[in-house]
């Protein structure tokens, strides 16, 4: 096993923090301090995607174990979160302290998930893999989490919090246990399973999976919250077919680049053919989107 654990500097500060906090009250009644989270990913989303939900991690960098868990399990239990009588999905849902998620595999690099590359995320799965068997990571800067690679296997300790649905683990505590083992394959699916189209109760047992799609088109842009395009766009059977969003927030890995104009030139056409597309999806404003991990094979442009 090998464990590189958070620098003694962490630890300093995170005990000065616990200190300087011993003698306040949150409305938790907790006294950790937490890093506001409430950014755009800026790359290519628009509208905030899953990783972009504002959500706390907090700076305790404590060893001790929480009670395990299995991805499966956490996931499966989320998946109650739904939209209120308003058809607004609640701020937070399911908050479960203290876990423990042992042996899962990195699937992605990691990310910056705030703009000033404070907090970074990671997506991570069980082994074996499956429905409902990946779940996304947040840590700090220079922690594990922002040291590990895809294939990399570790153990997490920290907080389970649905923020608007999509499922988080902030990080307080990660062991790299191996490095460089093999990928999980990823689950092969059609837009019948997967997206706006298919609908979130049928997508759910997808989301933070690595998945891959077959010979798809490419189609419209799809617009952001805002109504406007910012460099996601839509894959389905044919460039009409609105089915399932694609995007980009992972480093090297780029859908259209943004021009002096603000205006972004796609680097996939509407019309691109794409034999082979893989990712993990995302889950935010009550919309999927597939966050692509790699360039996509077998590019036939119109």
């Amino acid at each position: 096993m090998r464990t590189r654990p958070l620098t003694s500097l962490a630890l300093v500060l995170s005990s000065l923090v616990l200190a300087s906090c011993a003698n306040t009250s949150s409305g938790g009644g907790g006294t950790t301090s937490t890093a506001d989270t409430a950014t755009n990913t800026g790359n290519d989303t628009g509208s905030t995607t899953g990783n972009d939900t504002g959500s706390t991690t907090k700076t305790d960098t404590g060893s001790q174990a929480g009670t395990e868990k299995s991805i499966v399990d956490i996931q499966k239990a989320s998946a109650a979160c739904k939209p209120g009588a308003d058809g607004k999905e609640p701020a937070s849902f399911g908050d479960v302290a203290g876990i423990t998620i042992r042996n899962a595999v990195v699937t992605t690099p990691a990310k910056k998930q705030t703009s000033d590359g404070g907090l970074v995320g990671i997506y991570v799965q069980q082994k074996n893999g499956g429905q409902w068997s990946g779940i996304y990571v947040i840590g700090k800067k220079d922690s594990e989490i922002d040291q590990v690679a895809p294939g990399d296997v570790i153990t997490i300790t920290g907080d389970v919090k649905d923020y608007y649905c999509f499922t988080e683990v902030n990080n307080k505590f990660a062991v790299i246990e191996s490095q460089g083992q093999e990928m999980p394959m990823p689950i092969t699916v059609t837009t019948d399973d997967i997206g706006d189209i298919a609908g979130k109760d049928k997508t759910e047992p997808y989301e933070s999976v690595l998945v891959q799609l077959h010979d798809v088109v490419v189609g419209d842009d799809a617009l952001g919250s805002d109504g406007k395009p910012h460099g996601d766009q839509y894959i389905g059977k044919t460039a009409d077919d609105k089915a399932l969003r694609m995007g980009s927030t992972f480093f090297g890995v780029y859908l259209s680049d943004k021009k002096p104009d603000g205006t972004y030139a796609p680097k996939y056409p509407k019309g691109t053919k794409l034999g082979t597309v893989t990712g993990v999806l995302e889950y935010s404003f009550g919309a999927f989107r597939l966050v692509i991990s790699k360039d996509p094979e077998g590019v036939v442009k119109p």
